[in-house]
This record gives structure tokens, sequence and C-alpha cells, in this order.
């Protein structure tokens, strides 16, 4: 439900009302920092799931940028909530999500690429090959390797090979990238 007409309910509370009011006003000032405070400490999902179906369906690069905000800071239903919507966000939150891709924090650069997977584009793959083709984590190029098999060109299926042989005593990386190249014919 839109945030606009969730704030018209004359069913909410005056305190629920209150923190969408917040919320509203956090997106307004295009406020990411704002925004994760009040979602983060936010229990009611309602709350919760209003601000991300408004969040998604917002211009520019805010959604993204404040999406990546709680992917990374989130308790885990909402960093899983924030992944989900980042997906439905598509080609938008490419580049805020290949910002990730050179975090220090390992687990990040994997949700930044579970949310790219969701995206199924091709520019999501480039983004993940290049990742998997320069990440010192196993963990981060195999992820970035179901990226590449689920929204890959045929043209990736070589740079497959380059990633696993950076990984020679990981036969899953092997095994992996050799199942991507298969899927991209």
């Amino acid at each position: 439900m839109p945030l606009i007409r969730a704030l018209k309910r004359s069913s909410l509370s005056e305190d629920v009302r209150a923190r969408l009011a917040a919320v509203r006003d956090a997106m307004e000032a295009n406020s990411a920092q704002e925004l994760a405070t009040l979602l983060i400490g936010e229990a009611d999902g309602f709350v919760r799931e209003t601000a991300l179906t408004h969040l998604a369906r917002l211009d520019g690069e805010f959604p993204a940028q404040a999406l990546v905000r709680l992917m990374r800071e989130g308790d885990t239903a909402l960093r899983n909530a924030a992944i989900e919507t980042l997906g439905s966000l598509g080609e938008r939150a490419i580049d805020a999500l290949a910002g990730v891709l050179v975090d220090a924090d390992v687990d990040a650069r994997i949700y930044a690429l579970t949310a790219l997977q969701l995206i199924e584009s091709p520019r999501a793959a480039e983004v993940a090959l290049d990742a998997a083709l320069k990440d010192a984590d196993v963990n981060v190029c195999a992820a970035a390797i179901d990226v590449v098999a689920e929204s890959g060109a045929r043209a990736m299926a070589a740079a497959l090979s380059e990633v696993a042989a950076r990984f020679p005593d990981r036969p899953y990386i092997a095994f992996a990238a050799h199942a991507a190249q298969h899927r991209l014919g």
C-alpha cells in the first residue's frame, strides 16, 4: 500500500500514523540515514512494508541508495526485504549495487550480488563478472558466477574459465563456472 494512502487510513493509531509520517519526511528529504534509522528500529511489519513499497515507486537514485543502506545495516528480515526491493528496482539499482562490490565487507558484497541476481539484466551480469574476475573472496566469486549464469551473455563464457583458474584448489568454483558456461550456451 502506498505511503500516502496508508497515512489516510482512519484505522491507524496515532503512533503508527506518526511513524509513517516520519518515514515520509525522510524520503522527501532524500535522507537515507534518517530513513534507515527509522526502519531499523521499526518493529511493525506494516510500517516497514509500506515504506519499502513506497520507496520502490520513487524515481531517481535515492531509492537504491536507501535500500543499499538498509541492506547493509538492517536486521535479517529488513535486509532480505531490502534485497528483494532492490531486485524489483531493476536497472535503477545496478549502479548503487556496483558500488557495494568494492566494499571491504564480504557479506555486503554477497548481498549486493544476491540483489543483482534478482534483476536479471545483462548489465547486472557484466557487473557481476567484473567482480568475479577481481574479487579475492571465493564466496563472492561463486555468488557472482550465479548472477552471470542467470542473465549473462554467451560471450561471457570464456571469462568464467578465468574465474575458475583463479581458484585451483576450489573445485566448486570450477564446477559452478562450467555449469554457468553450459547454461549460457
